[in-house]
């Protein structure tokens, strides 16, 4: 059996279906709303759902929507601390500014 990681391979198939469903799902919205809104607004040609899906793959390229998702890291970090009367009772709170 094929493994990853120590698990079998169709462990990963379950993510891998999520994010291509998340994708086809997100082309026929943007089919959809390019076919309902564009032609009458500005009078562009109704696109065909394998167009879509090029114009979402381009928008992605150009825009980075997948690269940066996971790289993205924190440079600056506040921490503030509250006292309430007694030293056991202080909460620290981390706030983050990218």
């Amino acid at each position: 059996m094929i493994q990853f990681d120590g698990l079998p391979i169709y462990w990963m198939l379950g993510p891998i279906a999520i994010v291509i469903l998340f994708f086809v799902l997100t082309c026929v919205l943007f089919h959809w709303l390019w076919n309902s809104t564009l032609p009458e607004l500005f009078n562009f040609p109704r696109i065909r759902f394998c167009q879509a899906i090029k114009l979402m793959m381009l928008v992605t390229l150009v825009f980075g929507g997948v690269g940066d998702f996971y790289s993205k890291t924190t440079t600056s970090s506040d921490s503030v601390t509250t006292d309430m009367g007694s030293e056991s009772n202080s909460t620290t709170y981390t706030i983050s500014f990218p």
